[in-house]
């Protein structure tokens, strides 16, 4: 199993609650934008496979998901959470510098995801959408 860390910071609507499994050796960046209902939890097992590949993979509860503040499962304005991805992806761009970035969304982190690329994808090495 990949060692995890927990994190947080203020985003848009309140504190955002985050994940990020760590690799020295990291060829490239991946950043996780989990469906409706969910939370990053629920992608371990994803991570860990990202990480046995060289990834540095980051995560974040949504607004109103999992760890995070906000109405359960609400989401009032895509933007605010784009711009919630947005804040990781400056840590991670900190914290693993010069190195690629893949951006996987699945489901409504899949809208989430192709929004994201719309408002910032000269800075995205690769976009995944599963069922977006």
């Amino acid at each position: 199993m990949a060692d995890a860390r927990t994190g947080q910071f203020q985003g848009s609507t309140g504190r955002i609650a985050t994940r990020i499994w760590p690799n020295p050796d990291a060829t490239h960046v991946v950043l996780l934008a989990h469906g409706y209902g969910e939370h990053i939890g629920r992608y371990e097992h994803v991570a860990e496979a990202l990480v046995a590949h060289g990834a540095a993979v980051y995560g974040l509860d949504h607004q109103g998901h999992g760890r995070s503040e906000g109405e359960r499962a609400l989401i009032t304005d895509v933007e605010s959470v784009v711009s919630d991805l947005r804040q990781l992806a400056e840590q991670a761009a900190e914290e693993s510098p010069g190195l690629p970035v893949v951006l996987i969304g699945h489901s409504m982190g899949g809208l989430i995801a192709a929004r994201y690329a719309q408002r910032y994808g000269a800075t995205l090495s690769a976009l995944v959408l599963s069922g977006p």
